[in-house]
C-alpha cells in the first residue's frame, strides 16, 4: 500500500474506454478488464492528473455531500485496488 500522502495517477500503460455504461479499464495487472462504476468514475476522471487520496476524498465529499470520512474508506479501498494492479502510478 503506498503511503497516504503519496501521489498518484492513472498509469500511462492502462487502456479505458468510457461510455453510459461507466469506465472499463485493463491495466498491467488485470488478467480481465474491470468496470469502474458510479464515484469510481469520478475517481478514474480525478487520477487523469496527478493527484492525492486525501484530494480526492475531498473532492468526492464535496460533489456528493458525503461524510468525509466514509469517502475516504470507499476511495483507500479504490485506490489500492488499482495500486495493486497497476493501473496507477505512485510518486
Amino acid at each position: 500500500m503506498a503511503k497516504a500522502s503519496a501521489v498518484i495517477k492513472q498509469s500511462p500503460e492502462v487502456i479505458s474506454r468510457t461510455g453510459p455504461f461507466g469506465v472499463v479499464i485493463l491495466a498491467p495487472g488485470d488478467l480481465e478488464p474491470r468496470l469502474l462504476e458510479g464515484s469510481a468514475c469520478f475517481v478514474w476522471d480525478l487520477l487523469s492528473d496527478w493527484s492525492t487520496r486525501e484530494d480526492i476524498s475531498q473532492s468526492l465529499a464535496q460533489l456528493f455531500e458525503a461524510d468525509l470520512e466514509v469517502v475516504s474508506r470507499d476511495v483507500e479501498i479504490l485506490i489500492d485496488e488499482l495500486i495493486a494492479t497497476e493501473a496507477l502510478v505512485v510518486s
